[in-house]
């Protein structure tokens, strides 16, 4: 006998948006196709490039995993680098497990500093 166990499905409208020059607005709405009621939501995010440019090195480590409360449909990632862009994913966990993950892109708000040097970000 095989026990089929669906994951979750993805968070809808995932969207990021700068809040200031260090942080993120981080948005989402509840899976369309839960597989159970949503204990918790997870976020993580990591540096891809600074300024106009991207990184030629791989991409910097992945946050630590943020718990955010099943009622909970949006956060602020703060304490970030100012006009960077940034990777960011989002799933919804139930008791079947973790869902499939949402994942975008965003840049902290420029700070009036023009970056004329590329960085590079290693880790």
């Amino acid at each position: 006998m095989w026990l089929l166990c669906l994951e979750s499905g993805r968070v809808v409208s995932l969207q990021v948006s700068a809040e200031s020059f260090d942080s993120l607005l981080v948005r989402w709405l509840h899976p369309t196709d839960s597989n159970g009621r949503v204990e918790i939501y997870l976020l993580r995010y990591r540096l891809v490039g600074v300024g106009d440019c991207q990184s030629q090195d791989a991409p910097g480590r992945w946050s630590r995993l943020l718990d955010i409360d099943s009622d909970q449909l949006q956060t602020v990632i703060k304490d970030l680098l100012p006009y960077s862009r940034y990777q960011v994913k989002v799933w919804a966990r139930t008791s079947a497990g973790r869902g499939q993950v949402a994942m975008t892109y965003a840049t902290t708000a420029a700070t009036g500093l023009s970056v004329s040097l590329c960085l590079s970000v290693s880790v």
